[in-house]
């Protein structure tokens, strides 16, 4: 808006933030060249929603310009390839390394996200106890994860059969509590 010389943000009107609307719908991503995804459109579009709203709940503004306005969320979702159970047994049969299927087992077994087998810490995993702590998941939410005997025997084969040898990398630290390692000894990233 400044770049038009509107430099009030309570004069603002409907008409402009439309206009915006249209602009980021066709600007030209910078990552890739090509349009500003659906769902980035939406999100900017939904943080100045937000934004009036709060200035109309302040009292800086008499009537906030995007009640009027429609931004419609995209309904378009990319298909998940879902493998089926004799891919996956074909997938634990050619592992060569208990790291492998440590993570076929996590990932598979325990229903982890890319993102919740790389933050897995020693402490989350109970071996014992058969379960598995997923301290900050998705919505960041805590859930325990059963473990089946079949599962405690890979991570155990990992955590007591080759993570040690993974700490004799450069990368680790004699505090790193991460459960699967790098090559380098450091903590996996995704």
């Amino acid at each position: 808006m400044e770049q038009k010389g509107e430099l009030e943000i309570t004069k603002i009107t409907t008409s402009q933030i439309n206009q915006y609307y249209q602009y980021i719908s066709e600007r030209p991503s910078k990552k890739d060249g090509g349009t500003l995804s659906q769902k980035t459109t939406h999100s900017h579009m939904r943080n100045v929603r937000d934004l009036f709203e709060m200035l109309l709940n302040e009292g800086q503004i008499k009537s906030n310009p995007t009640s009027t306005l429609n931004f419609p969320y995209p309904r378009h979702r990319v298909e998940r390839t879902v493998l089926s159970q004799e891919e996956i047994q074909t997938l634990y049969r050619v592992s060569e390394t208990a790291q492998e299927r440590a993570i076929l087992s996590l990932a598979y077994g325990c229903g982890l996200r890319v993102s919740e087998l790389t933050k897995c810490n020693i402490e989350d995993i109970r071996l014992k106890e058969k379960i598995l702590i997923v301290p900050d998941g998705k919505g960041s939410k805590r859930r325990v994860v059963p473990i089946s005997s079949g599962l405690v025997k890979d991570l155990s084969d990992y955590y007591y059969n080759e993570r040690e040898a993974l700490t004799k990398g450069r990368d680790y630290k004699p505090k790193e509590t991460a459960f699967m390692l790098n090559s380098r000894g450091g903590r996996m990233n995704k």
